[in-house]
Protein backbone atom coordinates (compact mmCIF):
# COMPACT_ATOMS: atom_id res chain seq x y z
CA UNK A 1 0.00 0.00 0.00
CA UNK A 2 1.59 3.21 -0.96
CA UNK A 3 2.09 5.92 1.45
CA UNK A 4 0.33 8.95 1.60
CA UNK A 5 2.28 12.15 2.09
CA UNK A 6 1.63 15.06 4.29
CA UNK A 7 3.78 17.91 2.50
CA UNK A 8 3.51 20.12 -0.16
CA UNK A 9 3.79 18.07 -3.13
CA UNK A 10 6.33 19.12 -5.09
CA UNK A 11 8.42 20.76 -7.77
CA UNK A 12 9.70 23.45 -5.34
CA UNK A 13 11.88 26.39 -6.67
CA UNK A 14 13.58 29.25 -5.07
CA UNK A 15 11.39 32.29 -6.17
CA UNK A 16 12.62 35.74 -4.70
CA UNK A 17 14.68 37.41 -2.48
CA UNK A 18 12.84 39.48 -0.08
CA UNK A 19 13.69 42.55 1.91
CA UNK A 20 11.14 42.73 4.86
CA UNK A 21 10.02 46.23 6.40
CA UNK A 22 11.93 45.64 9.16
CA UNK A 23 15.28 45.14 7.95
CA UNK A 24 15.30 41.07 7.73
CA UNK A 25 15.40 39.70 4.47
CA UNK A 26 14.89 36.12 3.33
CA UNK A 27 14.10 34.11 -0.20
CA UNK A 28 11.41 32.48 -0.89
CA UNK A 29 10.76 28.55 -1.67
CA UNK A 30 7.52 28.12 -3.46
CA UNK A 31 5.43 25.41 -5.05
CA UNK A 32 5.87 25.66 -9.17
CA UNK A 33 2.88 25.83 -10.83
CA UNK A 34 1.10 27.68 -13.10
CA UNK A 35 1.42 31.57 -13.71
CA UNK A 36 3.69 33.93 -12.28
CA UNK A 37 6.31 32.74 -9.50
CA UNK A 38 5.09 35.68 -7.05
CA UNK A 39 1.86 33.75 -7.25
CA UNK A 40 3.01 30.63 -6.54
CA UNK A 41 2.08 28.61 -3.09
CA UNK A 42 4.49 29.54 -0.32
CA UNK A 43 5.94 26.61 1.27
CA UNK A 44 9.46 28.04 3.47
CA UNK A 45 11.32 30.80 3.90
CA UNK A 46 14.84 30.93 4.33
CA UNK A 47 16.15 33.30 6.38
CA UNK A 48 17.62 34.03 9.91
CA UNK A 49 21.27 35.48 10.36
CA UNK A 50 23.07 33.85 7.84
CA UNK A 51 25.04 34.75 5.04
CA UNK A 52 23.37 35.85 1.41
CA UNK A 53 25.02 32.27 0.17
CA UNK A 54 24.18 30.45 3.00
CA UNK A 55 20.34 31.67 2.79
CA UNK A 56 20.73 30.59 -0.87
CA UNK A 57 22.52 27.19 -0.06
CA UNK A 58 19.43 26.81 2.38
CA UNK A 59 16.79 27.60 -0.06
CA UNK A 60 18.20 25.69 -2.06
CA UNK A 61 18.51 22.52 -0.55
CA UNK A 62 14.58 23.20 0.70
CA UNK A 63 13.03 23.59 -2.34
CA UNK A 64 15.19 20.23 -3.85
CA UNK A 65 13.40 18.27 -0.94
CA UNK A 66 10.56 16.65 -2.83
CA UNK A 67 12.54 15.66 -5.75
CA UNK A 68 15.34 14.54 -3.57
CA UNK A 69 12.89 12.21 -2.00
CA UNK A 70 11.43 10.29 -4.90
CA UNK A 71 15.12 9.99 -6.10
CA UNK A 72 15.84 8.19 -3.44
CA UNK A 73 13.04 6.23 -2.77
CA UNK A 74 13.10 4.93 -6.29
CA UNK A 75 16.15 4.07 -5.74
CA UNK A 76 15.48 2.50 -2.34
CA UNK A 77 13.14 0.15 -3.88
CA UNK A 78 15.66 -0.90 -6.67
CA UNK A 79 18.39 -1.93 -4.31
CA UNK A 80 15.89 -3.70 -2.38
CA UNK A 81 14.63 -6.03 -4.98
CA UNK A 82 18.57 -6.35 -6.06
CA UNK A 83 17.55 -5.34 -9.55
CA UNK A 84 19.83 -3.20 -11.57
CA UNK A 85 19.33 0.26 -10.97
CA UNK A 86 18.45 2.09 -14.33
CA UNK A 87 20.43 4.71 -16.24
CA UNK A 88 17.16 6.92 -15.92
CA UNK A 89 17.05 6.49 -12.11
CA UNK A 90 20.60 7.70 -11.44
CA UNK A 91 19.72 10.40 -14.10
CA UNK A 92 17.03 11.20 -11.95
CA UNK A 93 19.16 11.32 -8.63
CA UNK A 94 21.53 12.99 -9.89
CA UNK A 95 19.62 16.32 -10.69
CA UNK A 96 17.75 16.22 -7.52
CA UNK A 97 21.42 16.37 -6.21
CA UNK A 98 22.58 18.79 -7.89
CA UNK A 99 19.72 21.09 -7.92
CA UNK A 100 20.54 20.47 -4.08
CA UNK A 101 23.41 21.80 -4.73
CA UNK A 102 22.89 24.63 -7.05
CA UNK A 103 24.63 23.65 -10.17
CA UNK A 104 21.20 22.71 -11.96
Amino acid sequence: MAQTMAYTPGPWATAAHIQHEHGQDYIEVRRMTAGPADEWPLVALATHERTETEKLANARLIAAAPALLEALASLLAKLESDTEVSPEMAAQARAAVEAAQGRD
